[in-house]
């Protein structure tokens, strides 16, 4: 659930809930068949998806498999993750959850192990453009917000205080 929507209604505990309450609720739940159908959608072309991007990344940044062990399986696993991760974030219609609960965490992971920053903003890039590629219109258009978010917070390097 979006958490400002669980944050409403923990505090309408014990009370009604008011019009702008009641609004908010009608309008997530008013979007919710949407996101649910480009969900499925997804879910049914992640394959198909990840495949092309790694194909895509891969042939540009042939020395990952060189330079690290098992890297094309493991790009694989956090493409899907991410992409996963996105659906879920757009189901929830929640920004802050896809940031919050993967993408620090990731960049973190990323940064550590010595990825370029070219190599993964390069890599999101082609996640979000195969995404347009691959998906309805209306699947996209739900959807890319989230994967933006990913190329800018996973594609930035942290700015020295």
């Amino acid at each position: 659930m979006n958490g400002q929507i669980e944050n409403m209604l923990q505090s309408a505990e014990g009370r009604y809930l008011t019009s702008k309450e009641t609004a908010s609720l009608t309008q997530y739940s008013d979007g919710l068949p949407g996101r649910l159908k480009a969900s499925a959608e997804v879910e049914q072309r992640e394959g198909l998806i990840v495949d092309e991007v790694l194909e895509s990344v891969l042939s540009r940044y042939s020395d990952i498999s060189q330079r690290y062990k098992e890297g094309e399986r493991k790009a694989q696993r956090d493409l899907s993750l991410v992409l996963r991760y996105c659906v879920l974030a757009m189901v929830k219609d929640d920004r802050l959850f896809l940031r919050d609960n993967l993408l620090l965490w990731l960049k973190t992971i990323l940064e550590g192990i010595g990825l370029s920053q070219e190599f993964v903003k390069d890599s999101y890039s082609s996640l979000l453009t195969t995404c347009e590629k691959q998906l309805s219109a209306e699947a996209f258009g739900l959807l890319e917000p989230y994967l933006k978010d990913c190329v800018e917070v996973l594609g930035e390097r942290e700015r020295a205080a």
